[in-house]
């Protein structure tokens, strides 16, 4: 059975994440990727990535009437970053933030 298309993507997005590691050329290995459950059941953890799907809104300027017609939709994903700097750490924090920012982003967004 396939999946629908949000859960395709969401799937994707959390797979790119979990590749985050020293050893595929990042600057930090990734400790987990996480999909919430209802009643949350995960602990946040230094360099960790929570991922959730958003609010969807219909793409009226995209979208064109007609027979058939086409309906296009806006589909949020929500990303926390957690950063949650060692005690034996000695570099800035806004440093080690900035790794996790660009390793997140080259992660997602890889051409």
């Amino acid at each position: 059975m396939a999946f629908p298309i949000k859960e395709q993507i969401v799937r994707v997005m959390a797979t790119r994440l979990a590749t985050v590691t020293i050893a595929n050329g990042y600057h930090q290995n990734v400790s987990q990727v996480v999909r919430p459950k209802r009643k949350g059941g995960f602990t946040p953890k230094h360099l960790s990535h929570v991922l959730q799907q958003a609010e969807r809104t219909q793409d009226k300027e995209n979208s064109v009437p007609g027979n058939p017609n086409l309906i296009c939709w806006d589909q949020r994903f929500d990303l926390a970053c957690l950063y949650i700097q060692p005690d034996s750490e000695t570099d800035p924090v806004e440093t080690g933030i900035d790794y996790f920012e660009s390793d997140t982003i080259k992660a997602l967004c890889p051409d």
